[in-house]
């Protein structure tokens, strides 16, 4: 019976352990073809078709850690938007629009915000149960380079995004 209660232990470890290594890979996985309208009614598009990096993110207002990374990622923005780095926020479908809208002005957030209210948006990216805040750097050929669920190290994303910048500008 003990053996039995271990082997039944350790599959369902292995089987957590494989879920949580596809989920957080750093290896590249094509992103997702997406025509986003952003809340100020600019379009955006994220896949082989996007032109330069995008960092995607995706944030609820009842979200604490969210909220403690917003100002991390409108200094992100800031100081890499002048070499084309693109951020999008993309608020939770449970989050209504003009909750979204208030913290976006309260927070001063300065990046483009796509509301995804009938969860099409993380269906593309094949994300059934949203953990927020999940970040993820697309490079420009349309390839996921870095998904992070949790706070990302800022000073670790900046390095990868840079050369990403370079290339582009080059380009």
């Amino acid at each position: 019976m003990k053996t039995r209660d271990i082997v039944i232990a350790l599959f369902i470890l292995l089987l957590t352990v494989t879920l949580a290594y596809v989920w957080i890979s750093p290896a590249s996985h094509q992103a997702p073809e997406l025509s986003l309208t952003t809340a100020t009614g600019k379009q955006l598009h994220i896949g082989s078709k996007q032109t330069r990096p995008v960092l995607v993110n995706l944030w609820a207002t009842s979200c604490t850690s969210c909220i403690k990374e917003i100002p991390h990622l409108s200094k992100l923005y800031q100081d890499l938007k002048p070499q084309g780095l693109e951020v999008v926020g993309i608020s939770m479908y449970y989050d209504p629009p003009n909750q979204v809208m208030e913290m976006v002005k309260r927070k001063t957030i300065p990046y483009s915000i796509v509301f995804d209210l009938d969860r099409k948006i993380i269906n593309a990216f094949g994300i059934k149960s949203p953990i927020t805040p999940t970040t993820m750097l697309i490079n420009s050929d349309g390839q996921i380079v870095y998904r992070k669920i949790g706070l990302p190290d800022m000073k670790y994303l900046r390095s990868l995004i840079i050369p990403m910048l370079e290339n582009h500008q080059k380009g």
